[in-house]
């Protein structure tokens, strides 16, 4: 039994080595998007503060809604994140305080996650060893060992949800050895072992693989059968379990995707024992056997695990090594069958989907390592010494170079997959072997404060490291006590300055102030319930700057009708916008539209980069209404469309009201559209869709303005200057009787006072020095010295309710 004093003694040492371990972690943290699950994750965790849903908003551009799918009830037409939920919701305390902090970004707090996660990993090691009744210098080993020897340490710069799975399944099997330990008499450790287990299948359900191997934990010792008592409560807990699991399964259905898919994967995994395909042999070799990519190759200190193993069955304790080597194949076999020609796990570490398992390999490794401590000089100290600098080099290439530069490393015949046979196979290409001889190039190192240039961030996690440790060796108890309450709320305290300090990070556009000044803009112009689309050029800033209020910001892909840069083709040319734009964005904006009576659009690009197409806000201008616009910077532009639907550029049809209005010689105005009607409150949208025509080709670009006026003629509201169709039909490219559909928008003021109202229409050219000079207006109603046409129709404005 173990006292309270020694009780307390771990729970100290505990929070010491889960401090010292993160602060490590924040030397090597990075901060970065790396894989599209990640930023998939990441968006739902937004989504979720934001929304109280988890769909991917920013994301769609990558990940568009499927269209015409009936069984998308998503009132913004976007698709769910289709993923576990536990990962989610326990990271939304840091995405709800980054939001609420000026100077912290959103991702940059989000990315501490898997830090403060693994490090508790490390914490529970430090815990499951004494209680296996190991020293605690075996202990510290251990945890040191499984920290900063395993590819934990790479995955603790992710938002993979491995390392939440490793842990959930770690501490299931912590507590189920403590309930075993106590003979089974505890009440309320299998309630506590259920919600743990349950809190696994949450964070990934491929967890389930771990449970035979967890009942074999749970196993009496060797000798004792069961008695009834005990067969009640081991069928009470499986059967509780599933009860459990299922009930949460079938309430989060319809909200998240992963249920289903899990089904999918069930049934392909019987598909793929029916009948294996050659990625399962790939997969097993890979996970198993391959020297660059196995969990021995990229985690060589679990080799410790077979001396360890052998030393158990030599002292006739089988319990853990079938554990081990159970843990081990089921997660190795039923992710080689369930995840088929994915088999790698996309752009990761590897062996990705066998993280789970490096904790229980350290822990079959215990009789070895403990072995070691006691006999550091012998020749298996020196084997575990240099089994473990080995390891401790390989984690340090998985956390220096970004993983998405190792591919560009690769010869031409890899075809830079990530997976590629030669990576895992050939000692060449190994990962350890090919990323240190890059560490003296520019920008290799993948550390934030590198890239950010923050000298205050190592300085401040080097010390807590060096003091926490030196004062660990060297304290008594009761400053022990002191140091253990200090350690973490220093680690809080330098983590929330680093965080303030990396800022504007130029990895998510962070050093673009225009970008920074538009959201205040938004903010105040946007009302509850917008949405806002935004080019695929600043999806980075709003992933980590987008703390906006009560909006739905959507991220579009980019669009095959844009050109990259000057020098660049697009990849489709044509005269019809709806050409232009990707075939999943145009009924994603439609059904945007339909549900909502303004949409914002946020461009990267303007009329001042000529060589730009700009498809997106092409199409928006065709089909409904610019009313205003911001421009903080010629790349930040900030446009409010009216979303009532624009006359058919494809069909041939005509106005709903017919002019003779000409414009100088050339210009006719062959009619107009309201869609809207002529009855309208104050504060409403007017929106006017403009059919002209030239009669001859024209040598300048005439800019159109109109106005709403009193009877009288008095000012009441001016829209918005524009070149026809905002500026992507200029007149002179007006081919002679070829009819251009315009359209435009204002709002009518609050206050405006019922009556009927009238519609002035203009079109001028600037002068060099600045002067304008309007076009002379013949064929009807004028005003002005005749330069302003009067449309021949009254608008009439009832009395505000």
């Amino acid at each position: 039994m173990v006292d309270s004093s020694d009780r307390i003694r771990r729970i100290q040492y505990f929070i010491l080595l889960v401090t010292i371990l993160a602060s490590i972690y924040m030397l090597t943290y990075s901060g970065r998007i790396i894989s599209g699950d990640t930023q998939f994750l990441f968006d739902a965790v937004g989504s979720f503060v934001e929304h109280g849903d988890f769909a991917l908003d920013l994301s769609a551009g990558d990940r568009p809604p499927r269209p015409f799918d009936p069984s998308n009830t998503n009132p913004y037409a976007l698709e769910s994140v289709g993923s576990e939920p536990l990962q989610i919701l326990l990271a939304t305390p840091l995405f709800w305080l980054a939001k609420k902090m000026p100077g912290i970004g959103l991702v940059h707090a989000v990315w501490v996650f898997n830090i403060v996660v693994s490090a508790l990993a490390g914490g529970v090691v430090f815990l499951y060893t004494l209680s296996l009744g190991y020293r605690e210098r075996t202990a510290i080993a251990t945890t040191l060992m499984f920290g900063l020897g395993t590819i934990v340490w790479p995955y603790s710069k992710s938002f993979f949800r491995e390392p939440l799975a490793l842990l959930t399944v770690l501490l299931a099997a912590f507590l189920i050895h403590q309930w075993r330990e106590g003979g089974y008499t505890s009440r309320w450790r299998p309630v506590v072992i259920i919600i743990t287990i349950v809190a696994a299948l949450l964070a990934k359900t491929t967890n389930a693989f771990a449970l035979p191997a967890l009942m074999i934990l749970a196993l009496p010792r060797t000798g004792r059968f069961f008695n009834q008592r005990q067969l009640l409560l081991f069928a009470g807990l499986v059967v509780t379990t599933i009860i459990v699991f299922v009930l949460l399964l079938s309430l989060l259905s319809d909200t998240l995707l992963f249920a289903a898919r899990f089904n999918d994967r069930i049934a392909s995994a019987i598909e793929q024992i029916r009948q294996p395909s050659a990625f399962v042999t790939t997969a097993l070799a890979s996970y198993l056997l391959s020297p660059g990519g196995s969990i021995w190759g990229t985690s060589p200190i679990v080799m410790l695990s077979i001396p360890g193993i052998y030393l158990s069955t030599k002292r006739r304790q089988y319990r853990y090594p079938v554990a081990v080597a159970l843990m081990l194949l089921t997660f190795a076999i039923g992710y080689a069958l369930l995840r088929g020609s994915h088999w790698f796990g996309g752009l990761s570490w590897p062996p990705r989907f066998l993280v789970p398992v490096a904790p229980f390999l350290i822990l079959g490794a215990l009789p070895a390592i403990d072995r070691v401590v006691h006999r550091p000089h012998s020749r298996w100290g020196i084997i575990a010494a240099v089994l473990f600098i080995y390891s401790f080099w390989v984690q340090l290439s998985g956390v220096t170079l970004a993983w998405d530069q190792y591919v560009q490393l690769l010869p031409p015949e890899s075809g830079h997959l990530i997976e590629w046979s030669g990576g895992l196979y050939n000692p060449q290409y190994w990962r350890w072997i090919l990323i240190p001889a890059q560490w003296g190039t520019p920008n290799a190192i993948d550390f934030v404060w590198l890239r950010t240039d923050t000298i205050i961030w190592p300085v401040v996690f080097v010390a807590l490291i060096f003091v926490t440790t030196l004062l660990m060796r060297r304290m008594d108890h009761r400053r022990i006590v002191r140091l253990s309450i200090v350690a973490p709320v220093l680690f809080v305290v330098f983590a929330f300055i680093g965080l303030r300090a990396i800022y504007q990070d130029e990895l998510y556009t962070g050093e673009k102030q225009p970008l920074h000044d538009i959201l205040p803009v938004i903010d105040e112009m946007t009302q509850p319930g917008d949405v806002l689309l935004i080019d695929h050029v600043y999806v980075p800033f709003f992933l980590n700057y987008g703390k906006h209020n009560d909006i739905r910001v959507i991220g579009l892909p980019f669009q095959p009708g844009e050109r990259p840069s000057p020098e660049q083709a697009p990849m489709v040319v044509s005269d019809n916008p709806d050409d232009l734009v990707a075939k999943r964005t145009q009924p994603l904006i439609h059904q945007l539209a339909d549900a909502h009576e303004r949409l914002w659009l946020l461009m990267g690009s303007g009329p001042f980069i000529p060589w730009a197409v700009r498809p997106e806000e092409r199409f928006m201008a065709t089909h409904y209404y610019p009313l205003r616009e911001f421009v903080a910077d010629p790349t930040v532009r900030l446009i409010e469309y009216n979303t009532i639907d624009a006359p058919s550029t494809s069909m041939m049809r005509d106005a709903e009201w017919v002019t003779s209005l000409r414009f100088g010689a050339s210009i006719r105005l062959l009619g107009y559209t309201l869609p809207a009607g002529t009855q309208y409150m104050p504060g409403d949208i007017v929106a006017i869709s403009l059919q002209w025509m030239a009669e001859a080709p024209l040598e300048r670009d005439y800019t159109v303005a109109w106005f709403v006026r009193t009877q009288e003629g008095l000012p009441v509201e001016q829209g918005m200057d524009s070149q026809p169709v905002a500026g992507f039909a200029p007149t002179t490219t007006w081919q002679p009787g070829i009819p251009v559909w315009d359209n435009h928008a204002l709002r009518l003021p609050e206050t405006l006072e019922p009556g009927r109202y009238i519609v002035w229409l203009l079109l001028y050219y600037t002068e060099p020095d600045g002067t304008l000079i309007r076009l002379p207006v013949t064929g009807g109603d004028v005003a002005e010295d005749g330069t302003v046409a009067v449309l021949p129709t009254t608008l009439r404005v009832a009395e505000a309710p």
